[in-house]
């Protein structure tokens, strides 16, 4: 996945269904921004024709937002709704000469930040005008306002601007990575299906029956998404285990059972490294555990052995049976029931045997139509529509899955907020002091104050107490800004609450008890004591507040929340990549190094090349999984001493299919898979799949091919020495616009003479995904 091509704009704007909700959000929004606005010109007694024909025709499109074609606008076309309510803002302000009203474009300023992230061209025009119009009308009302308005509200906006379009842009990679994630299951089992076709489909059919006995068992939800995963992946060891034995089509002798019985072994091998598996790691490598203690690996017997690996174990021996093997034909499944009842208390679990005896017994194996099987529509990991909706929430159980040493608030990128905000503060403070010519002790001692908490929170953000630290520095902006406001008679002064109070709502906003102190507050500060306080000044200022700044503190919150979730997936979703490497490690430690290495010179060539983040991320997927289609490929040809013969060259040709079938399962990945396809493409055609030849091979391609062939020429292989590094390099520069892409050969070379001077940037057609 990359961040900007990856990722096509904010989360109003990520899916139709998002935009069908913005859309309906749109409606009470219009309706707020004109009550807002009319509400100000009635208590400034500035009610004209054209205050009334502007209400009239808000009130009036407000239903129309409820029909607009939502999932089928541009982002541009999205934006243009919230320049509306912007320009109402700007237009009104210096209309009614309210200066408060500026601060009403606060949400619209911050959902164009969301919408256009991804692309900071617009996002610079876009903000650069904006707070440039902001500046310019506060400047043009004038009088004793313009100070606090641009030393106070517009330092605040652009830092809470750039924050949440951050973040939400962050949020969206959480829900991709997610995404990622689940179908990366499907990855791991057509790796598998890849080698041997009956595992692939007999995984899935495994699942079908775990979920009827999981039915019958009345199981949890959590208990049911973990026996999903387990089903799914019970076999994945069997990568590991030579095509020789795999599909052998007689009864296997002692020493190939030795081999055979190794797969749970080797299974959980493959899922240990991926966070939150480690209880599926546990329940794969006991699935041939016996209810008696004769199984293996471990001999665990009754309810030692998962209860996943025990529900497991009866479907796959119950579908084993009435299935066609290449050593005998399929069991009646009147016959497969009777086996097993017989085995119940010895070889299965009693409960589990009798579940699955009833969930199958009217059922007819030839067709696969079981009773119940509806049931599991609702209950299996539905990939395809889980993969697509993008409010899809992490379950309970996986938030479980941190530990006490990954805390659920990210204390670091915190308490720099914090920091931050009271930074903010106090230089907002200090200029207003100036600004006014008339700077007292007291004002002296508020700018001060603001600027040790934020020294206090930035020294701390590392230690035990950055947690404290930030709950008292977030709550004192509620005590000390109130002083402030009063002190300079300034009600937009309580804007200055907003750094420290949205650094507290994402700090906090796992604990319910904060969370719901910190709203009152809020309503408290931008409501109740401007009005209490300022009376009329405050009354409007408190109409504007009230709008602008609530829905910023909570969205904020939220989405610093999701983030946890992200750090927790996007190590969920290394340690499936990682997954997929074990998968072929298992079958030949040659390729898995051979990955890792060829990673660490396509990204010393990415920067000789000076590639973007977003390419590097993309590359490095690459450059892992490049030969990932190898897991297809059989072990005699794979593991072959000698030179291939030209019928075994076609079958080895055949793995960066292969390999795009196994990656383009993932979301996100559709250019990686494309690039891991002609990854054996040459720069004049003559390379294979599809002999494309020069910018018609996607740039990373070209880049792994290239540390592909240097690093295979100094290894050692099953058939030849080493060639050395100096023939290698020699070799590159030979074949260099005839094998391989002369620039990238360039950069290679630079690369391994030490250079320190980077290669010019060159023009990538058709190369790594384009901002889009």
């Amino acid at each position: 996945m990359t961040e900007s091509g990856g990722v096509p704009g904010g989360y109003l704007l990520h899916s139709p269904a998002a935009r069908k909700m913005s859309a309906r959000m749109a409606f009470a929004h219009t309706l707020v921004i004109a009550g807002v606005i009319g509400f100000v010109a009635w208590r400034t007694n500035q009610i004209d024709t054209l205050t009334i024909v502007y209400l009239i025709a808000m009130v009036a499109w407000a239903p129309v937002d409820l029909v607009l074609p939502a999932e089928r606008m541009s982002h541009h076309a999205m934006a243009r709704l919230y320049f509306i309510g912007i320009g109402s803002f700007f237009f009104f302000a210096y209309h009614l000469d309210s200066p408060y009203l500026l601060l009403g474009a606060y949400p619209e300023s911050i959902a164009l930040a969301d919408v256009y992230w991804y692309d900071k061209r617009y996002l610079a025009v876009h903000q650069i005008g904006l707070f440039g119009a902001f500046v310019a009308l506060a400047v043009l009302i004038g009088g004793e306002h313009l100070a606090v308005m641009v030393l106070v509200a517009l330092p605040l906006m652009v830092f809470n601007v750039m924050m949440i379009g951050r973040n939400s842009h962050r949020f969206i990679q959480c829900v991709l990575q997610r995404r990622q994630f689940q179908t990366t299951v499907t990855s791991l089992l057509e790796a598998l299906h890849a080698r041997d076709g009956y595992t692939g489909d007999h995984s899935r059919e495994t699942l079908e029956l775990a979920m009827l006995v999981a039915a019958e068992l009345d199981l949890d939800d959590d208990a049911r998404e973990e026996l999903a995963d387990v089903s799914l992946l019970h076999d994945i060891g069997k990568v590991g285990i030579p095509n020789s034995i795999l599909q052998k089509p007689g009864a296997l002798n002692e020493e190939e059972w030795e081999i055979m019985r190794s797969h749970p072994v080797i299974g959980e091998q493959i899922l240990a490294d991926v966070p939150g598996f480690e209880a599926i790691a546990r329940a794969v490598r006991h699935e041939h555990e016996r209810w008696d203690g004769d199984g293996y690996p471990d001999g665990i017997a009754g309810e030692q052995i998962p209860l996943s690996s025990r529900i497991v174990l009866a479907c796959d021996a119950f579908h084993a049976m009435t299935s066609d093997r290449p050593y005998r034909k399929a069991m009646p499944v009147e016959e497969a029931i009777a086996e097993l009842r017989e085995n119940a208390g010895s070889q299965f679990d009693p409960k589990v045997a009798e579940a699955l005896c009833e969930a199958v017994k009217d059922g007819n194996r030839e067709s696969g139509s079981w009773p119940k099987a509806t049931v599991t529509a609702s209950i299996v990991h539905d990939i395809s529509e889980q993969a697509n909706d993008p409010g899809i929430a992490m379950p309970t159980a996986q938030i479980a899955g941190l530990t006490d040493d990954e805390p659920l608030e990210d204390t670091d990128v915190t308490a720099r907020g914090m920091a931050f905000g009271w930074l903010l503060t106090a230089v907002a403070m200090a200029g207003f002091a100036v600004a006014r010519k008339d700077i007292e002790l007291l004002e002296i001692g508020f700018a001060a104050g603001a600027g040790l908490l934020a020294a206090t929170c930035w020294y701390a953000r590392r230690t035990l107490l950055a947690e404290p630290i930030c709950l008292i520095a977030g709550i004192s902006a509620y005590a000390v800004v109130p002083l402030a406001a009063w002190h300079f008679d300034e009600p937009a002064m309580f804007v200055l609450v907003l750094g420290p109070a949205i650094a507290l709502s994402g700090f906090f906003w796992r604990n319910v008890f904060i969370r719901a102190i910190q709203i009152v507050l809020v309503i408290g500060e931008f409501v109740i004591l401007p009005i209490v306080m300022f009376g009329e000044p405050g009354l409007v200022f408190a109409a504007v507040g009230a709008r602008a700044f609530l829905g910023v503190l909570l969205v904020i919150g939220y989405f610093f929340m999701r983030l946890v979730e992200m750090r927790f997936e996007r190590r969920r979703f290394g340690g499936t990549m990682t997954s997929l490497l074990l998968a072929l490690h298992a079958r030949d430690g040659y390729t898995a190094k051979h990955s890792d290495e060829t990673v660490d010179l396509a990204m010393l060539v990415a920067g000789q090349l000076r590639l973007g983040e977003a390419e590097r991320m993309e590359l490095k997927d690459v450059a892992m999984l490049h030969d990932i289609g190898k897991i297809g490929i059989p072990d005699e040809i794979l593991n072959k001493p000698g030179k291939l013969s030209p019928q075994e060259w076609r079958v080895m040709q055949q793995h960066p299919e292969i390999g795009e079938q196994i990656v383009a399962q993932v979301p996100g990945f559709e250019s990686v898979a494309r690039a891991v396809r002609h990854e054996h493409e040459r720069w004049d055609g003559k390379g294979y799949p599809d002999g494309l030849r020069g910018a018609e091979i996607p740039l990373a391609s070209r880049i792994v091919l290239a540390c592909d062939a240097y690093h295979a020429m100094t290894s050692d292989r099953p058939y030849r020495r080493s060639l050395g590094e100096r023939t290698a390099r020699v070799e590159l520069a030979a074949n260099a616009g005839s094998q391989f892409d002369p620039h990238v050969v360039k950069a290679l070379l630079a690369v391994l003479h030490g250079a320190s001077e980077a290669v010019e940037p060159m023009e990538r057609i058709g190369g790594i995904s384009a901002i889009g």
